[in-house]
């Protein structure tokens, strides 16, 4: 592909004059093939859709049994005022705790991105809003 690609761009070089139609053409058979094999790669190989799905299942809390175990888990943590030096450890391991069920049913032990999330605690402007990256 790459080289019916130059071949077609060293005919447009080789012309007398510049054919813009003809150039527009070469590039969207360009574009298009850059497209389709992009889509193969990250859609079909990478596994995009089940990465979109775990963004979905774990952010807008279509889990929530796996929020409901984190909070149970962290509910020492989250009762006393944030240690800034052990904060992020501390939210670690209650998300660890929860991803790896802690024997509950959270169903997590299956789904092998959800390790890859983490919690941080990000201080706010008043300095003790939580957050999560």
């Amino acid at each position: 592909d790459c080289l019916e690609f130059a071949r077609a761009l060293s005919s447009l070089r080789a012309g007398r004059s510049f054919d813009k139609a003809s150039f527009e053409r070469v590039l969207e058979g360009v574009r298009a093939k850059v497209s389709a094999l992009l889509w193969t790669l990250v859609v079909n190989k990478a596994g995009l859709m089940s990465h979109l799905a775990a963004i979905k299942d774990t952010f807008l809390m279509a889990r929530g049994e796996l929020f409901h175990s984190l909070l149970t888990d962290a509910r020492r943590v989250l009762a006393a005022p944030p240690r800034v030096n052990t904060a992020d450890a501390d939210m670690a391991m209650a998300w660890q705790a929860a991803v790896s069920g802690g024997g509950s049913s959270t169903g997590a032990q299956a789904d092998t991105l959800l390790p890859r999330f983490t919690l941080r605690w990000a201080p706010g402007a008043a300095g003790g809003a939580a957050g999560s990256q």
